[in-house]
Protein backbone atom coordinates (compact mmCIF):
# COMPACT_ATOMS: atom_id res chain seq x y z
CA UNK A 1 0.00 0.00 0.00
CA UNK A 2 1.54 3.65 -0.76
CA UNK A 3 -1.39 5.61 0.99
CA UNK A 4 -0.35 7.68 4.26
CA UNK A 5 -1.79 6.91 7.38
CA UNK A 6 -2.22 10.00 9.70
CA UNK A 7 -2.28 10.20 13.27
CA UNK A 8 -3.11 13.05 15.70
CA UNK A 9 -3.09 13.20 19.25
CA UNK A 10 -5.93 15.13 20.80
CA UNK A 11 -5.92 15.16 24.34
CA UNK A 12 -5.30 11.98 26.98
CA UNK A 13 -6.13 9.00 25.14
CA UNK A 14 -8.14 10.75 22.02
CA UNK A 15 -6.86 10.60 18.63
CA UNK A 16 -7.95 10.67 15.19
CA UNK A 17 -6.85 8.51 12.46
CA UNK A 18 -7.25 9.34 8.98
CA UNK A 19 -6.38 6.70 6.46
CA UNK A 20 -7.66 6.59 2.74
CA UNK A 21 -11.71 7.16 2.51
CA UNK A 22 -12.33 6.90 6.67
CA UNK A 23 -11.67 9.05 9.44
CA UNK A 24 -11.99 7.40 12.93
CA UNK A 25 -11.77 9.08 16.15
CA UNK A 26 -11.16 7.84 19.32
CA UNK A 27 -11.81 8.63 23.04
CA UNK A 28 -12.78 12.05 21.86
CA UNK A 29 -12.82 14.50 25.60
CA UNK A 30 -11.14 17.49 24.31
CA UNK A 31 -9.02 19.36 21.59
CA UNK A 32 -8.90 20.59 18.39
CA UNK A 33 -11.40 18.07 16.39
CA UNK A 34 -11.61 19.05 13.14
CA UNK A 35 -13.73 16.56 10.82
CA UNK A 36 -13.40 16.22 7.11
CA UNK A 37 -16.19 16.31 5.19
CA UNK A 38 -14.60 13.96 2.27
CA UNK A 39 -14.20 10.45 4.23
CA UNK A 40 -16.15 8.20 6.06
CA UNK A 41 -16.52 9.28 9.82
CA UNK A 42 -16.78 6.74 12.66
CA UNK A 43 -16.42 7.35 16.55
CA UNK A 44 -15.19 4.67 18.73
CA UNK A 45 -15.32 5.02 22.70
CA UNK A 46 -13.61 2.92 24.79
CA UNK A 47 -16.11 3.58 27.79
CA UNK A 48 -17.89 6.38 29.59
CA UNK A 49 -15.16 8.26 31.76
CA UNK A 50 -14.93 11.55 31.12
CA UNK A 51 -11.82 11.54 30.14
CA UNK A 52 -12.42 9.48 27.11
CA UNK A 53 -15.87 10.40 26.20
CA UNK A 54 -17.79 13.44 25.56
CA UNK A 55 -21.44 13.77 24.44
CA UNK A 56 -20.51 16.79 22.31
CA UNK A 57 -19.64 13.35 19.50
CA UNK A 58 -23.36 12.94 18.84
CA UNK A 59 -24.09 17.00 17.93
CA UNK A 60 -21.12 18.39 16.66
CA UNK A 61 -20.86 19.86 12.80
CA UNK A 62 -19.98 17.36 10.42
CA UNK A 63 -21.69 14.64 12.75
CA UNK A 64 -25.25 13.89 10.80
CA UNK A 65 -23.79 10.91 8.95
CA UNK A 66 -21.15 9.62 11.75
CA UNK A 67 -21.17 6.13 12.59
CA UNK A 68 -19.98 4.94 16.10
CA UNK A 69 -18.57 1.89 18.13
CA UNK A 70 -19.73 2.35 21.80
CA UNK A 71 -19.15 0.58 24.83
CA UNK A 72 -22.02 -0.51 26.32
CA UNK A 73 -21.33 1.39 29.39
CA UNK A 74 -22.01 4.67 27.38
CA UNK A 75 -25.29 6.54 27.85
CA UNK A 76 -27.50 3.98 29.70
CA UNK A 77 -30.87 3.63 28.91
CA UNK A 78 -33.12 4.24 31.98
CA UNK A 79 -36.09 2.70 33.02
CA UNK A 80 -38.84 4.27 34.88
CA UNK A 81 -41.51 2.00 35.61
CA UNK A 82 -42.86 0.50 32.59
CA UNK A 83 -41.71 3.33 30.32
CA UNK A 84 -38.04 3.77 28.41
CA UNK A 85 -37.38 6.98 29.57
CA UNK A 86 -34.42 8.49 27.31
CA UNK A 87 -33.43 11.63 29.07
CA UNK A 88 -35.55 13.95 31.10
CA UNK A 89 -34.71 17.41 29.06
CA UNK A 90 -34.55 17.70 25.30
CA UNK A 91 -31.32 18.19 24.88
CA UNK A 92 -30.30 14.97 26.35
CA UNK A 93 -33.15 13.65 24.13
CA UNK A 94 -32.00 14.16 20.63
CA UNK A 95 -28.39 12.86 22.17
CA UNK A 96 -29.57 9.73 23.12
CA UNK A 97 -31.54 8.83 19.59
CA UNK A 98 -28.77 9.27 18.38
CA UNK A 99 -26.81 7.54 20.33
CA UNK A 100 -29.59 4.90 19.67
CA UNK A 101 -29.94 4.95 15.84
CA UNK A 102 -29.09 1.40 14.72
CA UNK A 103 -28.26 2.15 11.85
CA UNK A 104 -25.31 4.18 12.91
CA UNK A 105 -24.41 2.90 16.50
CA UNK A 106 -22.71 -0.52 17.20
CA UNK A 107 -23.18 -1.01 21.05
CA UNK A 108 -20.23 -3.43 22.56
CA UNK A 109 -18.74 -5.17 25.31
CA UNK A 110 -15.56 -7.31 25.91
CA UNK A 111 -14.71 -10.43 23.77
CA UNK A 112 -16.76 -9.34 20.19
CA UNK A 113 -15.65 -9.49 16.96
CA UNK A 114 -18.12 -8.10 14.29
CA UNK A 115 -17.62 -5.76 11.21
CA UNK A 116 -19.27 -2.49 11.09
CA UNK A 117 -18.42 0.88 8.54
CA UNK A 118 -16.43 -1.42 6.78
CA UNK A 119 -13.85 -1.92 9.73
CA UNK A 120 -13.37 -5.29 11.55
CA UNK A 121 -13.13 -5.04 15.13
CA UNK A 122 -12.69 -7.35 18.37
CA UNK A 123 -12.76 -6.32 21.41
CA UNK A 124 -11.08 -7.19 24.68
CA UNK A 125 -11.84 -6.58 28.05
CA UNK A 126 -9.79 -3.30 30.66
CA UNK A 127 -8.72 -3.64 33.79
CA UNK A 128 -10.49 -0.61 34.53
CA UNK A 129 -13.81 -0.10 32.75
CA UNK A 130 -15.33 -0.80 29.38
CA UNK A 131 -13.22 -2.09 26.56
CA UNK A 132 -9.88 -2.36 24.64
CA UNK A 133 -10.03 -2.58 20.61
CA UNK A 134 -8.52 -4.27 17.96
CA UNK A 135 -9.98 -2.76 14.61
CA UNK A 136 -8.59 -3.70 10.89
CA UNK A 137 -8.97 -0.37 8.73
CA UNK A 138 -7.37 -1.82 5.27
CA UNK A 139 -5.50 -4.17 6.55
CA UNK A 140 -3.66 -2.40 8.80
CA UNK A 141 -4.33 -3.86 12.50
CA UNK A 142 -4.47 -0.71 15.08
CA UNK A 143 -5.02 -1.70 19.14
CA UNK A 144 -6.19 1.15 21.39
CA UNK A 145 -6.05 0.06 25.16
CA UNK A 146 -8.67 2.13 26.80
CA UNK A 147 -7.92 1.84 30.14
CA UNK A 148 -6.24 -1.35 29.72
CA UNK A 149 -3.38 -1.34 32.15
CA UNK A 150 -1.17 -2.41 35.00
CA UNK A 151 -2.52 0.20 37.10
CA UNK A 152 -0.15 -0.61 40.29
CA UNK A 153 -0.95 2.07 42.67
CA UNK A 154 1.16 2.67 44.84
CA UNK A 155 -1.91 3.28 47.23
CA UNK A 156 -2.62 -0.51 46.43
CA UNK A 157 -1.90 -3.27 48.76
CA UNK A 158 0.76 -5.78 47.74
CA UNK A 159 -2.22 -8.29 46.66
CA UNK A 160 -4.21 -6.20 45.04
CA UNK A 161 -0.89 -4.57 43.08
CA UNK A 162 0.09 -8.05 42.04
CA UNK A 163 -3.54 -9.09 41.27
CA UNK A 164 -3.97 -5.61 38.78
CA UNK A 165 -0.60 -7.15 36.79
CA UNK A 166 -2.24 -10.24 36.73
CA UNK A 167 -5.35 -9.28 35.31
CA UNK A 168 -3.58 -7.02 32.59
CA UNK A 169 -1.28 -9.81 31.56
CA UNK A 170 -4.25 -12.02 31.36
CA UNK A 171 -5.63 -9.68 28.71
CA UNK A 172 -2.08 -8.97 27.04
CA UNK A 173 -2.20 -12.62 26.07
CA UNK A 174 -5.10 -12.56 25.03
CA UNK A 175 -4.66 -9.94 22.27
CA UNK A 176 -1.18 -10.95 21.60
CA UNK A 177 -2.86 -13.58 19.04
CA UNK A 178 -2.91 -11.17 16.34
CA UNK A 179 -0.08 -9.02 14.87
CA UNK A 180 -0.16 -5.36 16.12
CA UNK A 181 0.87 -2.74 13.49
CA UNK A 182 0.30 0.33 15.65
CA UNK A 183 -0.79 0.37 19.06
CA UNK A 184 -1.80 2.96 21.91
CA UNK A 185 -0.84 1.92 25.23
CA UNK A 186 -1.35 3.61 28.74
CA UNK A 187 1.63 5.66 29.96
CA UNK A 188 0.12 7.46 33.25
CA UNK A 189 2.56 9.66 35.35
CA UNK A 190 0.06 9.35 38.62
CA UNK A 191 1.00 5.88 39.11
CA UNK A 192 4.88 7.10 39.61
CA UNK A 193 7.76 4.52 40.10
CA UNK A 194 4.98 1.99 38.15
CA UNK A 195 3.88 3.96 35.56
CA UNK A 196 6.49 2.81 33.07
CA UNK A 197 5.43 -1.05 33.92
CA UNK A 198 2.46 -1.33 32.13
CA UNK A 199 4.03 -0.22 28.59
CA UNK A 200 6.69 -1.95 29.01
CA UNK A 201 4.38 -5.33 29.43
CA UNK A 202 2.83 -3.90 26.22
CA UNK A 203 5.82 -3.90 23.97
CA UNK A 204 6.97 -6.62 25.41
CA UNK A 205 3.84 -9.21 25.19
CA UNK A 206 2.32 -7.53 21.88
CA UNK A 207 5.47 -6.20 19.79
CA UNK A 208 3.93 -3.46 17.96
CA UNK A 209 5.32 -1.96 15.17
CA UNK A 210 4.35 1.38 15.99
CA UNK A 211 4.02 2.33 19.97
CA UNK A 212 1.70 5.35 20.82
CA UNK A 213 2.13 6.58 24.68
CA UNK A 214 -1.33 8.39 25.67
CA UNK A 215 -3.08 8.99 29.36
CA UNK A 216 -1.04 11.03 30.48
CA UNK A 217 -2.97 14.37 30.31
CA UNK A 218 -0.69 17.29 30.64
CA UNK A 219 2.53 15.53 31.41
CA UNK A 220 3.21 14.66 27.68
CA UNK A 221 6.88 14.65 28.81
CA UNK A 222 6.93 11.13 29.92
CA UNK A 223 6.61 9.71 26.04
CA UNK A 224 9.94 11.22 26.09
CA UNK A 225 11.28 9.02 28.97
CA UNK A 226 9.86 6.16 28.62
CA UNK A 227 11.40 6.23 24.71
CA UNK A 228 15.10 7.00 25.89
CA UNK A 229 14.18 3.90 28.34
CA UNK A 230 12.96 1.49 26.38
CA UNK A 231 13.66 1.82 22.60
CA UNK A 232 16.70 0.23 22.75
CA UNK A 233 15.66 -2.69 24.18
CA UNK A 234 12.52 -3.48 21.49
CA UNK A 235 11.84 -3.51 17.74
CA UNK A 236 8.84 -1.46 18.18
CA UNK A 237 9.22 2.20 17.16
CA UNK A 238 8.37 3.93 20.36
CA UNK A 239 6.53 7.24 19.49
CA UNK A 240 7.16 10.48 21.53
CA UNK A 241 4.14 12.94 21.78
CA UNK A 242 4.68 16.39 22.84
CA UNK A 243 1.90 18.25 22.92
CA UNK A 244 -1.80 18.62 21.84
CA UNK A 245 -2.29 18.44 17.48
CA UNK A 246 1.33 16.30 17.34
CA UNK A 247 0.93 14.44 14.11
CA UNK A 248 2.48 11.07 13.23
CA UNK A 249 2.77 10.27 9.51
CA UNK A 250 2.78 6.33 8.85
CA UNK A 251 3.15 4.77 5.31
CA UNK A 252 0.33 2.35 5.45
Amino acid sequence: MSSLITIQYLYNSGFTISYKDTFLVIDYWKGDLVLPTDKKILFIVTHAHADHYNPAIFTMPGTENARYVLSNDVERIEKDGKCLVLSRSTAQTRIRKIVYDPQRTHRTGPNAVFRFGDIDFHTYGSTDQGISVLFTLHSVNFFHAGDLNAWKWPSFTEAEQKQEVRDYLRILEEVSLNPIDIGFGVLDPRLGENAMLGPSYYLKRLHPQIFIPMHFRDEPEISNAFYNRYQGHTESRIQTIQKSGDKIIVQG
